[in-house]
């Protein structure tokens, strides 16, 4: 048996270290690399041969080398999903359908249905919240464990996300945008609809992922006109477009009630049938953008026509989309690949011939995919993995820091093309690694340690409940198979300075016209009780529940309760102006001026009893030792109140944290 051992890393994390085996092995690779580039993913080699006069070799941007890939995306558990699913059948479309958590009506059944028919399902969160407000660990929850929920309703890889609200970032809190992105790739997924995440993205690999152009056709009014304006903006300008991307995604929402659909059919049908469009779903998409980004060819030294083919593994592409090649030059008298020959047609341009390199059958992707959970997180909620009954894997964290994976075969079958990939919560340095072997025989079992290994040392990123999975992909019985050992833990912040999540209590929205400055001065004094604002339940100070601090970030202040009273008295405000107050206790180790960072505008301060006047975000300077801060936060309309979104507050003096004391006991 051979084994060999392989860390994926990000540019700006440094090295990676092994996974180090209990059992001896023939041989052990270290395949780490600086970028997430072809040496950065698990990759096979095939070898091309072209017979006949030298020729140029391209890959084709899409498939077929079609001028463009046309799809279309439709988000959330939404049961007129099925209805827009009938739809484009009926009219040769294909598409995706970007499903949050799995369970009730939209559950295996419903996600099973929506991937008929040329159509996939891809990640959209398990609950649908706004990204950048969660913690560390409830961040990579959410993107990846709704990944593993839906392929294993789907038995289908996933490989597509479309971010919910569209935010990924957030103006007041650049390092949401550096999570978020961190916990995506090491997710798995490389395709994303929201191509501003992808093209100007300085967090994200060079050259690693793809996304599409969107056009919107009406997301409950189908608005034809319009559509047809977007589309011909794309297709009169092809060359520049095509540039950014050669993908055209239709759509957001499935909320078209039926008449509406018929118009969206008969709109839509405007643009299929055409030859230069290929039609296909956002997972096989993703999974040709990302052969043809990180395939590489290079002429064999010595042997004219001889090409050394190096490419993504199929279950990381995520589907067995052949690989169009072009051939500039003249006719070949013959191609073949690994040996086997390949049909050659004339390409669109005199001199170009087309091939299509298929995936050999060696590279499988997974038809069969369950997950298993361990840790105290899962409590009450386990799920073990019925569709290997005889296959068992736990992942779980060691006392001494690292992690192990164990995968026990009890089958009368080898699993073989065994390969593992355990995904890391953010606060390891080191997110991926991988281990991979030729065959786990029957009744035996493989044990993998992950050392103990640099850890980051932004506290932040060891909030929330922790959180890792080890995805396991082999062969058995001549099925693909995916397993998934997914790990919850208890809440890793134990001992973490206090945010301002922790600290803060928060009273509001309240009415602009009903804040009364001298009343906020006086309660900043660090003795002052503090009385509630008014008579409303939103007049009441409140400190978050025990849920809510362990899934939001540590630096936001939550202004939402879950209290029905509070419900119900804080929907005049929706969309309204309306303010927010939230007061705290600090303490200065030296004395200087505090800088407020603030998601939402702040227009009244006040410590230790004065109001004070802000400049460039700073109090005038303040002394060593403790005190007590006041602020008003001005919602400028913006805010719902009907879902949490807590807004960024955190505080600075001398270039660093300011420190804040134990949070007070929840409400």
């Amino acid at each position: 048996m051979t084994l060999r051992l392989c860390a994926l890393t990000r540019p700006i994390l440094p090295a990676l270290g092994l996974i180090l085996p209990l059992a001896a092995a023939a041989e052990v690779t270290n395949l780490d690399t600086s970028s997430m580039s072809v040496g950065g993913v698990p990759v096979f080699e095939q070898e091309l041969v072209v017979e006949g006069e030298p020729v140029q070799i391209e890959i084709a941007p899409v498939y077929g080398d079609k001028d463009w890939a046309f799809t279309t995306r439709w988000d959330d558990n939404n049961l007129n999903s099925l209805n827009m699913h009938a739809a484009m059948a009926e009219i040769g479309l294909k598409g995706s359908f970007y499903l949050n958590g799995s369970g009730g009506e939209t559950g295996t059944e419903y996600a099973q249905e929506l991937s008929t028919d040329g159509c996939s399902v891809g990640g959209h969160t398990s609950h649908h919240p706004f990204l950048p407000t969660l913690n560390a660990n409830t961040l990579f929850y959410e993107i990846l464990f709704n990944r593993i929920e839906r392929e294993a309703d789907t038995d289908r890889p996933i490989n597509s996300f479309a971010f919910p609200f569209g935010r990924f970032k957030d103006s007041a809190e650049p390092a949401a945008q550096v999570r978020i992105t961190e916990a995506w790739v090491r997710s798995g997924y490389h395709h994303n609809v929201y191509g501003s995440f992808v093209q100007n993205n300085p967090d994200l690999p060079e050259g690693y992922a793809s996304t599409g152009h969107q056009v919107v056709p009406g997301d409950k009014k189908i608005e034809a006109d319009k559509f047809r304006e977007q589309m011909a903006k794309l297709l009169d300008n092809a060359a520049e477009n095509q540039a950014k991307t050669p993908v055209i995604s239709v759509g957001v929402h499935p909320w078209q009630p039926p008449e509406e659909l018929e118009k969206f059919k008969v709109l839509l049908a405007e643009y299929t049938g055409r030859d230069d469009f290929w039609y296909a779903n956002q997972t096989d998409i993703g999974a040709y953008r990302f052969q043809a980004i990180q395939t590489e060819i290079e002429p064999v030294s010595g042997q004219p026509g001889h090409y050394a083919l190096t490419r993504p593994r199929v279950n990381i592409a995520g589907a067995d989309i052949p690989l169009t090649v072009r051939l500039n030059g003249p006719e070949p008298k013959a191609v073949a690949l690994d040996g086997e020959p390949l049909e050659v047609t004339p390409g669109k341009e005199s001199g170009s011939w087309l091939v299509d390199l298929p995936y050999p059958p060696h590279q499988h992707t997974p038809w069969k995919i369950d997950y298993t959970t361990n840790g105290p997180g899962f409590e009450g909620r386990e799920h073990a993995a019925g569709k290997f009954p005889d296959v068992e894997a736990t992942l779980a964290p060691l006392p001494e820091g690292g992690w192990r994976i164990v995968v026990l075969n009890q089958s009368e079958a080898a699993l073989n093309d065994f390969l593992v990939t355990v995904r890391l919560p953010l606060v390891h340095q080191n997110g991926i690694y991988r281990v991979a072997m030729d065959t786990l025989p029957p009744h035996s079992d493989s044990v993998s340690i992950i050392p103990a290994a640099p850890l980051n040392d932004d506290p932040a990123l060891r909030d929330g409940q922790l959180f890792a999975a080890a995805e396991i992909d082999f062969v058995q019985n001549g099925d693909a198979c995916r397993l998934y050992s997914v790990y919850l833990g208890e809440p890793a912040n134990a001992g973490l300075q206090p945010g301002a999540r922790d600290d803060f209590r928060v009273a509001g929205p309240i009415a602009p016209e009903q804040i009364d400055p001298a009343q906020l001065a006086a309660l900043s004094a660090p003795d002052a009780a503090l009385p509630p604002l008014n008579a409303t339940p939103l007049g009441q100070w409140r400190t978050p529940t025990a849920e809510q601090r362990e899934i939001f970030s540590r630096d936001r202040i939550i202004t939402v309760s879950p209290e029905t009273s509070w419900r119900e008295a804080v929907k005049p405000f929706s969309r309204q102006p309306a303010n927010i107050v939230a007061t705290g206790e600090f303490e200065l180790d030296q004395a200087g001026p505090v800088r407020i960072e603030a998601g939402l505008p702040v227009i009244f301060a006040a410590v230790d009893g004065q109001e004070v006047e802000l400049t460039d975000a700073r109090t005038p300077e303040l002394p060593a030792g403790p005190h007590r801060l006041v602020v008003v936060l001005d919602t400028k309309g913006r805010i719902s109140f009907n879902r949490e979104e807590p807004q960024w507050l955190a505080l600075f003096s001398n270039g660093k944290p300011v420190a804040l004391p134990p949070a007070p006991p929840h409400s």
